[in-house]
């Protein structure tokens, strides 16, 4: 299936990792959000949620484009693929235990001096394409489009069931959504089709951020 994933392809030739520090986003009683290196407390005085649990605030860079803001379990791992030049990186993210899942989030940008298109209409079919090409390698006959509405702008996404016997990620989440003047371009792979992969990466792309400098 990963041959079939109708997403841009860019050739990486460097493949570097970054670090990254802990922190904290949460919301007080008034509605306030707040930033902070430590995890926010229950009435109790105790975490409300372990370091594991909590999503953290990561940030990262994008030639001439500035930083993509991704909320994203502690628990996982990052890596940055970066081609040579200003083209855009490919973020993979995967558990820090285990290989339950595997992510590639590819923020794509125009190469040249028009915008890429960002609009609903566009992505949608951007995905329906995919969808098209991906629906003969998987068990599915009737696969469903669900939007995504994130706070730079819409996306949509499908899931689909590998129908090859032995695949080592069975489910695949192909999605796409507007952050700012990107394009979000998703790959989600997944042993089960409940995988916290698929959960917390729907849930940070609805939340994603394009800072620019």
């Amino acid at each position: 299936m990963l041959k079939k994933i109708a997403f841009i392809v860019v050739v990486f030739l460097v493949l570097q990792s970054t670090a990254y520090s802990k922190s904290y986003k949460w919301v007080d009683e008034k509605g306030g959000v707040h930033f902070s290196d430590q995890p926010p407390l229950s009435t109790k005085g105790v975490p409300a949620q372990t370091p594991a649990d909590t999503p953290g605030i990561r940030s990262f860079p994008l030639p001439q484009h500035g930083n993509l803001i991704l909320s994203v379990p502690e628990s996982w791992d990052h890596e940055i693929m970066q081609p040579p030049g200003d083209l855009p990186p490919t973020i993979v993210l995967t558990p820090r235990q285990g290989d339950d899942f595997k992510v590639l989030i590819t923020p794509i940008w125009s190469l040249k001096s028009e915008p890429v298109a960002v609009s609903p209409q566009a992505i949608q079919a951007l995905i329906s394409d995919n969808r098209t090409r991906m629906l003969p390698t998987a068990v599915e006959r009737d696969v469903p489009i669900q939007e995504l509405q994130g706070r730079q702008g819409t996306g949509y996404y499908f899931l689909v069931t590998d129908k090859a016997p032995g695949t080592s990620y069975p489910y695949a989440v192909s999605a796409g959504i507007a952050v700012g003047d990107l394009l979000l371009v998703t790959t989600i792979l997944a042993r089960t089709r409940d995988s916290e992969g698929i959960r917390q990466t729907i849930k940070a792309l609805q939340g994603a951020v394009q800072i620019k400098d």
